[in-house]
C-alpha cells in the first residue's frame, strides 16, 4: 500500500469516523433519554436523508456558481454517487441524481483560469454549505432547538468530510484538490 493511500485511510479514520460517531451518539442519546417512539425515529431518518440530498445540492451549486463567475461552464452535474438517474438537461449540461444521496460532483468543460480561481471554485461548495448552516441556524425557530442543533451538526459533518475526508475511487475531495493546488509551485 503506497503512502498516499495510507494517508487517505488515516484521514478517513481521523475525520469522518469521529464525526459520524458523534452524530450517531447524539441520535442514540436522544432516542434513549427522550424515549423516542418508532415514528419519531423513522421521521429523523427520513429528515436526515432529505438533508443529505439538500446539502449535496447546495454544495454542488456552490461549485457551479463559482465556476460561472469565472466564466467556466459545467459539463455535468451529479448530486449523489453511484448509479444515477438522469433528471434533466439544462442546455448541454446533464443533471443527474445518484443512488447514494451524500456527495456529488461537478465536471467543468475547461479550466483556463488561475490557480487562485481554481481554489475558489473548489472551495465554493464548502462556502455554500457553511452559509446554508448559518441560514438554517438562524431561520429554524428556537422552539425546535434539537432540529437546529442536528441540522448544523450534519452540515459540520458534511463540511469536514469535504475538506478532510476521502472521495470515491477516481474522484478527489474538495480538500484534496485545494491541498494539491496549494502545494503546486
Amino acid at each position: 500500500m503506497d503512502s498516499q493511500k495510507r494517508a487517505r485511510i488515516l484521514r478517513t479514520m481521523l475525520v469522518e469516523v469521529p464525526f459520524a460517531l458523534v452524530f450517531v451518539g447524539w441520535f442514540l442519546y436522544r432516542a434513549l433519554m427522550q424515549e423516542m417512539d418508532v415514528s419519531e425515529i423513522f421521521s429523523f431518518i427520513v429528515a436526515l436523508g432529505v438533508l443529505f440530498v439538500a446539502e449535496s445540492f447546495i454544495h454542488e451549486s456552490g461549485h457551479v456558481i463559482c465556476g460561472l463567475l469565472y466564466g467556466v461552464p459545467p459539463s455535468r452535474i451529479q448530486v449523489g454517487y453511484g448509479p444515477s438517474i438522469h433528471l434533466w438537461q439544462d442546455g448541454h449540461v446533464p443533471v443527474s441524481l445518484g443512488l447514494l444521496p451524500c456527495g456529488g460532483y461537478v465536471e467543468f468543460r475547461y479550466l483556463p483560469i488561475s490557480r487562485r480561481q481554481r481554489i475558489v471554485m473548489y472551495a465554493g461548495g464548502v462556502a455554500a454549505s457553511s452559509v446554508a448552516a448559518i441560514v438554517a441556524w438562524n431561520f429554524i425557530p428556537h422552539h425546535l432547538d434539537l432540529l437546529r442543533t442536528e441540522t448544523v451538526m450534519a452540515f459540520a459533518l458534511f463540511i469536514a468530510t469535504n475538506l478532510f475526508g476521502t472521495a470515491p475511487k477516481d474522484k478527489y475531495s474538495d480538500g484534496d484538490a485545494i491541498r494539491g493546488l496549494l502545494a503546486y509551485r
